[in-house]
């Protein structure tokens, strides 16, 4: 009786430590997600210049982009820390890629094309912060490290796939063709996500949040980046 008793307890808890090794699921809602915005990425600025842009006006384009992603991850995530919803606001991110990315596609002049990329960048921003604290609540803590370098390398591979995928059918298919398509690759992440995650607010104590630090690493990440478009 002793000896079915133990092990039933060493099969519960080998089942509890392999629930708990799983990552979650909804991970792999940003592999197409990623796939369409890195292909869809280096399209935007190549379109920009089919439409008669010059260096100036992909430099305004960049910095339109940036602005309005740096406006909206402040948005969104203090309206996400308000509600204490998660879900909603990644659904809507994830929803906005194929909207936009449509809308894209019928620009018709540099100025729709710069508009239409700053309001898309703007609603974007809800997927940049919002999934990291959705992991926090998904994973336990002694596993955050382990959970934010699986997601990060779900979607840097993906993003890289996007980019290849981008720069191979840029010669077979238009601009058009390559917006309406990255659309369509995004529509399966959003249908994973909406399905997988499940909704847990999270609070953080933000005191023990040290951003000179976080500063630091994302500036030493991107700094390749800087120091090309100094020079260009």
């Amino acid at each position: 009786m002793k000896k079915k008793v133990a092990t039933s307890m060493q099969a519960r808890k080998a089942s509890l430590i392999a629930q708990n090794t799983q990552m979650p699921r909804w991970f792999y809602a940003f592999v197409p997600f990623k796939i369409a915005t890195g292909g869809s990425s280096q399209v935007v600025p190549l379109y920009a210049m089919h439409l008669g842009a010059g260096a100036g006006e992909i430099g305004l384009l960049n910095a339109l982009s940036t602005f309005a992603s740096t406006i909206g991850t402040i948005f969104w995530g203090r309206l996400s820390d308000k509600m204490l919803k998660r879900k909603a606001f990644i659904l809507m991110g994830l929803l906005s890629t194929s909207i936009f990315l449509s809308l894209l596609a019928f620009a018709g002049s540099f100025w729709d094309l710069l508009l239409i990329n700053a309001v898309y960048s703007f609603f974007l921003a809800s997927t940049v912060s919002i999934p990291v604290v959705l992991l926090f609540r998904n994973v336990r803590k002694t596993r955050w490290d382990e959970a934010v370098g699986k997601f990060n390398k779900i979607g840097g591979w993906a993003w890289v796939v996007g980019l290849l995928v981008g720069f191979t059918l840029i010669r077979f298919l238009s601009f058009k063709q390559l917006f309406l398509l990255f659309a369509v690759v995004n529509v399966p992440g959003f249908v994973i996500a909406l399905k997988t995650i499940r909704e847990a607010p999270v609070y953080l104590h933000r005191a023990n949040i040290k951003p000179l630090v976080t500063q630091v690493i994302q500036k030493g990440r991107y700094l390749p980046n800087f120091i090309i478009h100094l020079l260009f």
